[in-house]
Order: C-alpha cells, then structure tokens, then sequence
C-alpha cells in the first residue's frame, strides 16, 4: 500500500498526472492518477487498511488533489475520504486536514464540469459531512453567520432549494419498510417490493422516491425514509458490501436503532468485514434462489407483521463504535433481527490468527500452509472476488503464507512477488483484489 500511496503521490505532480510503474523486474506500465486512486479506494473498503492508508500517508496527497483544478481527481479524492470516513478514529484526521478545502467546495455555487452539480450535491461530499456528522456543512454554515450581508443568500445556497412540506398520511403515521439493496439486485430488490405491497405494506425503495433529485436531496430523502420506516431490509451481497452508499443506510438504520431484516441476495455469499459485523452471529433470509420465492416471502410477510403489530419487540443492536474483528476473534454474537425459521451462515473457511510476528499463532500459520491449490484457490475466489483464471497455476497455501510474511517485512518488494502469483497480464484491478485479500489473513 506504501507503494500505491507513492505512485499516486507521483502522479499528482507529473504534468500528464501518470506514473511509471515497475510491476515486473524488467517492464514497466503507466497509470493514471485516476486509476491509481481507484485501486486505492478498493483497498479501503477494508477496515484494516483504512488505518493503514492514513499511516502510509495517503491524506497530504489527497489534500494535493482536493485543492487542485482537476475536477476528476477532486471527485476521486472525496470519493476515497468517504470511504476513509467510516472508520472512527480517521475522523479527526480528515477533519483537521481538510476543513478549508471540504468547506470551500460545500460552498462553491460553480457546478462542476465532472459531476454536474454543486460539489455540495456530490454523494460522497454528503456521505462524508453525514459520517463527519455535519462537519463540513455545519463550517459553511457559521461562516455565513459570520457575513449578515451574505446571509440570506448564501443560506439558499446551501440548502437548495426549500422543500414544501409533505401531507401527513396512513405511510407517515404508521411506518413503512425500507429495502436497501445494490442496483446489481434491483430486479430481485423490485419483486419482493411488488409482492410486499400486494400484501398491504406501504414499501419505500429508491426508484420509486428519488426520481429527479440530486445528491443533496437524496441523502436527505433516504435519512428520512430510515427515520420513518418500521423494519430496513437490508438486502446483502457481495457489491453491497462494496457500497458505501449501502453501508451508509446500514449503519444509519443501524444508529437509529431500527429493526433490521437481512436478506441473502447472492447464492453462497457470506458476509464479511462492516456486514459481517452488522449481522454477528445473527438470522437471515435467503433469497438468493435456494428456496423458493414464495417460502421465503412467506417468512418475511410474517416477521413484517408480527413487528407492525407489536406483537414481538423490535429486535436492535445496542450502539456501539464498529471496529474491525481481527482474525481469530469471535464476531459479534447478538442479532440484528428475529423471527422464525432462523439460518445461521455456516463457515466454508476457518477464521485464521494472523500469521505475523504480532501475535500470530504457528498453529494458524500451518494451516495456511497445508491448504492445498484448490483450498487455496477457493479462498481467494470467495474473498478477492478472483476468477480461478486470473490466478497463477500453481498457487498454494504455502505461497500465500510466503507472501504474508513478505508483507509485513518490505512493502515494495510484497507487491512484485504478489503481482507474479496472477494470470499474466494482471491488471491493477485484479492486484487490488488479490492484495486485499491478504491483508484479510
């Protein structure tokens, strides 16, 4: 990571904003600022190296690119702190860091060429000052206290467009059910809603809701619609978890203390890292075509209506900071929904101790060890999201182990041999992944 961090930093100051780098011994290939700032984005999705991104000093080069004039590489640098920003104790960092910047583009009244919209309107930029809990917008708004004779207008500004106030109805006063889901499951996301509704539930889902907005208005519609909802059906897959957008009405759901209903969307997807923690050691039901449609909307209509009713308590988690769970710990073991015919997910590979000179275990490294090439293989295309085509022949347990050990010696040298264990041509992408992965042993 220490060595995407420098060729990003590279970039940002050449004049064609690209870097040469050296995947192999001898050949060399160009990357955009912007590609880099991808692959970076892809490696914080993992907890774990949220922190250690900020540590190899990836927040000056971000602060370069916000305050530069390249409005594609402002979108990739917020795009990369709202992903930074789920972590707690990055927070104040960001903070710190970028108050002026953040602020001076919240309240900038020029669209931008890249987005089409005011920078306070970008989704990340709210996602952001929402995970900051209002930092960003709060500046903007002492600011314009500070300047009466700017007040008012400066005020519209900010807020856009005033909204008239919605007529209360029977969806207002009794609640409604939330489905959060990845548009890569909206036909699935949209069958179950057209069946919930035949059945009398008033159903809030974004492409019914969010027509015509911009991105100032959807956050704000989509707190509304976790405020006012009765039950969140978080509809859980792999690119759900990928989503900070998703994350960001998870955890939303979760801070206010709402029922939430898992739904497995993904056949044999099993929740990992922010989900895997969200639902513990919790209920789901699956979707995902194991069972029929109908059985498992039989299930659902069930726990929806016992909850409306209140004929059982609502079944939420306690608030709690979210952390990352280090390999080997159990998870979480209370859930985050009830209800009946309750599935626990089964674990294809064991939680291993990190195999590390920081507490690592002999025992867990073995294990590592003795996986054969199609343990191996089924791991990391399970966690790294890897066709079998994309890795090396000849991969093992033995060579995941060897490249764990070189992580944690010399950065520069993990990624030349990592690049080496995949299909050749292995493109930036596919090494993100494969790297992840092996931050997770």
């Amino acid at each position: 990571m220490q060595f995407l961090v420098d060729s990003l930093k590279e970039a940002t100051k050449s004049d064609n904003r690209t870097c040469y780098v050296s995947l192999l011994d001898a050949d060399y290939q160009t990357y955009h600022a912007i590609e880099l700032a991808q692959c970076i984005n892809r490696l914080a999705l993992n907890e774990v190296n949220k922190k250690l991104l900020v540590g190899f000093g990836l927040l000056p080069v971000l602060k370069t690119m916000l305050d530069g004039e390249a409005e594609d590489e402002i979108a990739a640098a917020l795009d990369i702190l709202f992903t930074l920003s789920f972590r707690e104790d990055n927070r104040e960092a960001i903070k710190q860091q970028f108050s002026d910047s953040l602020q001076r583009l919240y309240s900038s009244d020029q669209p931008s060429r890249h987005t089409r919209r005011l920078w306070r309107s970008y989704r990340p930029m709210q996602g952001l000052d929402l995970n900051l809990g209002g930092f960003v917008s709060g500046l903007c708004a002492r600011a314009v206290d500070d300047k009466p004779q700017q007040q008012q207008q400066q005020k519209q500004l900010l807020k856009g467009k005033k909204q008239e106030p919605r007529p209360k109805n029977k969806e207002s006063e009794t609640g409604h059910v939330m489905i959060s889901y990845q548009h890569e499951n909206k036909q699935l996301a949209m069958r179950i809603k057209d069946a919930l509704s035949q059945h009398g539930f008033q159903v809030w889902i974004d492409y019914e809701r969010m027509q015509g907005s911009d991105g100032g208005s959807t956050l704000s519609l989509m707190a509304e619609a976790v405020e006012g909802c009765f039950a969140f059906l978080m509809c859980m897959s792999r690119t759900y978890k990928d989503s900070n957008n998703c994350r960001l009405e998870a955890e939303y759901a979760y801070k206010k203390q709402k029922m939430i209903v898992p739904l497995l969307m993904e056949h044999r997807y099993r929740p990992s890292g922010w989900l895997g923690i969200m639902l513990g050691m919790g209920m789901y039901r699956d979707f995902s075509g194991k069972y029929p449609f109908e059985v498992k909307l039989a299930e659902l209509l069930e726990v929806l209506r016992k909850a409306k009713n209140g004929e059982q308590p609502e079944a939420v988690v306690s608030e709690k900071p979210h952390r990352a769970v280090p390999a080997g710990e159990p998870s979480p073991s209370r859930p985050v929904s009830a209800g009946s015919r309750e599935h626990h997910f089964p674990s294809a590979y064991p939680a291993l101790p990190p195999i590390n000179g920081q507490g690592g275990s002999v025992d867990g490294a073995s294990r590592v060890r003795a996986w054969t090439r199609e343990q191996t293989v089924g791991w990391l295309t399970e966690r790294a999201d890897l066709p079998e085509s994309a890795l090396a022949p000849s991969i093992s347990g033995a060579d995941l182990h060897f490249l764990v050990t070189a992580r944690d010696r010399d950065a520069r040298t993990f990624y030349r041999l990592a690049e080496r264990y995949l299909a050749q041509p292995a493109s930036v992408h596919s090494l993100a992944r494969f790297v992840n992965a092996l931050y997770e042993l």
